[in-house]
């Protein structure tokens, strides 16, 4: 069984569903979006962007979305490792989910905005949890004296429609310099 997904320049992506099912997601690998194989644009540069998401499923479906659309992507399933890919990497936007396990997105969002070398780095914030509750909750917080960051980026609902990332991602990183140089 296969599909396919068709980005804004008319790039095919085929992808075996049978072969996705038979990849083995829990062996010890860097990335397990990097053990099954995201197909890639063909392009020379592509801006880097993080995706930060504890669903094995969104991560997946983020990575070939941008990667077809001519971004580079890659993938953290939680805080820690998100954190440490931000500061290897330096993507040009992060995409971060609210609802993670243990410390949750919020959090590590503070946290991102409170680094010297990464508080410049736009962040689209993905939840479940609607917009205006979020929001109520970011102006709760800001009623304490140590809740001073700004306001991400973007706050986009669970499920997500793939043309509106696309186009929060595209509105964030027009002033982004490529990130990532492919050889020919």
């Amino acid at each position: 069984m296969e599909s396919a997904l068709i980005n804004p320049v008319g790039l095919v992506l085929w992808i075996n569903l049978l072969d996705l099912l038979k990849t083995d997601f829990n062996r010890k690998s860097p990335s397990a979006i990097e053990s099954m194989g995201v197909f890639l644009a063909p392009q020379t540069q592509r801006l880097k962007i993080l995706i930060i998401d504890d669903e094995l499923d969104m991560r997946i479906f983020l990575c070939n979305l941008l990667g077809t659309c001519g971004y580079a992507p890659i993938d953290a399933g939680d805080r820690k490792e998100g954190l440490q890919k931000a500061r290897k990497e330096k993507p040009a936007l992060i995409i971060l989910d609210v609802m993670m396990p243990k410390e949750g997105g919020i959090q590590m969002y503070r946290e991102l905005k409170q680094d010297m070398n990464l508080k410049e780095v736009p962040v689209i914030m993905l939840s479940t949890i609607d917009r205006k509750t979020f929001l109520k909750y970011q102006r709760f917080h800001r009623t304490h004296k140590d809740w001073d960051v700004p306001d991400p980026g973007a706050y986009l609902e669970k499920p997500l429609e793939a043309q509106e990332l696309i186009n929060t991602v595209r509105m964030l990183t027009k002033n982004a310099e490529c990130t990532e140089f492919l050889d020919d």
